[in-house]
C-alpha cells in the first residue's frame, strides 16, 4: 500500500481484555473524522456509492461506501479540507472537514449533507419548482409544509444535547435540520436521532424551550455567487386546496437571528418568485 494514511473503513471488535495499539485508536478516529451521510434534500432519497464524488482543489479523493448512505473519506491526513461533493442531478456542496487525531468524538464528526436537487435532477420534469434569489445569503432554508416536532418536555434547558419531543404526522426521518422554537428564541437545529420520544441533537440547544413548541423540518438551499437558488416542490410540499398554488416560507440566519420570507408558486412548471424579501431578527 503506497499511502500510509489510508486505515480500513471497518470499526475495530472490541472485546474484554484486547490489547489496543495506537492504530486500533487511530484506525477508530478516522472511522469517524472522514463520514459523511447523504441524502436527497426534497424526496429524502438516500444516495448509494456510485452517486457522489468527492474533490479537494480539483484532486478526485478517494471514498468507500457504507449502506445507509454513509461515504468515508479514506485518504485524508490532519488538518482542516475544504471538500467539494458532487453528484449528477444535484446541486454542488461543499464541507469543512476537520482531521484530528488528538480527540475523539462519534457523535460530533459525523456530517449529515442533504443534496439540493438542480435543474437536472430526474424528478425535475415530474414536479413543479422554483426559483429565485436571496442576496446577500449563502444559504437559506425553505420551511417543509408537514411533518413538525413539538417539545414534549415542560422545560428543556440551554445548553443540552438531547430533547424530549413528539413526532406529528408525516415527521422526516432523522436526521434532519429543523427550526426550533419562534421569535427570538429560535434556533436551526439538526436533530441526528430518536429513541422512547428522547431527540439527540448535533449542537447543544442555545436556548430553553417550552412543552408544545414546534419544531419545522426544514430544507437547505446553497445560493450561487448572486444569492440565486433554485427549489424542487416534491414529497415535502403541498399546494393550496383552494387556489392549487403553494405557499412557502423562507427563513436565513442574519447576525444570529433567524429572519423569514413568503412566496407563492404555480402548481406547474417552473415559478420565478424574484428576491425574497426577509423580515424579523431584531
Amino acid at each position: 500500500m503506497n499511502n500510509s494514511n489510508f486505515f480500513p473503513l471497518e470499526r475495530n471488535r472490541y472485546f474484554y481484555g484486547k490489547m489496543l495499539t495506537a492504530r486500533d485508536f487511530e484506525t477508530e478516529q478516522r472511522y469517524f473524522n472522514n463520514k459523511r451521510r447523504l441524502s436527497d434534500a426534497s424526496l429524502g432519497r438516500l444516495l448509494t456509492g456510485s452517486e457522489a464524488s468527492f474533490c479537494e482543489g480539483g484532486a478526485v479523493l478517494k471514498h468507500e461506501y457504507k449502506p445507509g448512505g454513509y461515504f468515508v473519506l479514506t485518504d485524508l491526513p490532519e488538518g482542516e479540507h475544504t471538500i467539494t461533493v458532487t453528484a449528477p442531478g444535484y446541486q454542488q456542496e461543499q464541507s469543512v472537514i476537520t482531521v484530528d487525531h488528538s480527540r475523539f468524538s462519534a457523535l460530533d464528526s459525523v456530517s449529515y449533507l442533504a443534496l439540493n436537487p438542480s435543474r437536472r435532477h430526474p424528478a425535475a420534469d415530474r414536479y413543479p419548482s422554483v426559483c429565485g434569489s436571496a442576496p446577500g445569503f449563502g444559504t437559506v432554508y425553505a420551511v417543509r409544509a408537514a411533518g413538525n416536532l413539538r417539545v414534549a418536555e415542560e422545560r428543556s434547558e440551554a445548553g443540552a444535547s438531547e430533547i424530549r419531543m413528539f413526532q406529528e404526522t408525516g415527521a422526516p426521518a432523522l436526521p434532519a435540520l429543523f427550526l426550533l422554537g419562534s421569535g427570538k428564541t429560535s434556533e436551526l437545529e439538526m436533530f441526528t436521532g430518536i429513541r422512547d420520544g428522547l431527540c439527540t441533537v448535533q449542537n447543544p440547544l442555545k436556548y430553553a424551550h417550552q412543552r408544545s413548541e414546534t419544531a419545522q423540518p426544514l430544507i437547505r438551499l446553497r445560493c450561487g455567487e448572486n444569492g440565486e437558488f433554485f427549489l424542487l416542490l416534491a414529497g415535502a410540499f403541498r399546494p393550496d386546496v383552494q387556489t392549487e398554488n403553494y405557499r412557502l416560507s423562507f427563513i436565513a440566519e442574519k447576525s444570529g437571528r433567524v429572519v423569514s420570507a413568503q412566496a407563492e408558486a404555480a402548481p406547474r412548471g417552473c415559478t420565478d418568485i424574484g428576491k425574497l424579501k426577509f423580515t424579523g431578527g431584531k
